[in-house]
């Protein structure tokens, strides 16, 4: 099992990527990424699939590589920005939690105030 430390950093590719890629395929995406970090880095690389059911990731420990996934049966994992492809996103600690955990993120639109009306007698 890894665990991610404090200096662990979480990158999202929030392109479409094709679930079938094996540990070389998805090493290969980080390297051709325009991060200019190399995957054995130590850093988290998250993927997700086209209809955002799946999510992998891929981990070097300092002796291989891991890649683990879930998988959802119903609904959808909240992806940025799945549309454009080649992207990446640094995600915290915290919003991969709940990420995985099926959680939206706070949105960053305001919204307007709920305003009650009272019912007509």
């Amino acid at each position: 099992m890894f665990a991610i430390g404090p200096h662990t950093r979480i990158y999202l590719f929030t392109g479409v990527t094709d679930m079938r890629k094996s540990f070389d395929g998805l090493r290969a995406l980080v390297e051709q990424s325009a991060l200019g970090i190399l995957p054995q880095s130590g850093h988290l690389f998250g993927f997700a699939n086209r209809r955002r059911t799946m999510i992998r990731f891929l981990y070097w420990d300092g002796t291989g590589f891991w890649a683990c996934g879930k998988r959802l049966q119903r609904g959808t994992f909240w992806w940025p920005g799945c549309a454009d492809g080649g992207h990446t996103l640094e995600l915290s600690s915290e919003k991969l939690a709940a990420l995985i955990g099926g959680l939206e993120p706070p949105s960053r639109e305001r919204r307007g105030w709920l305003r009650v009306r009272p019912a007509a007698a």
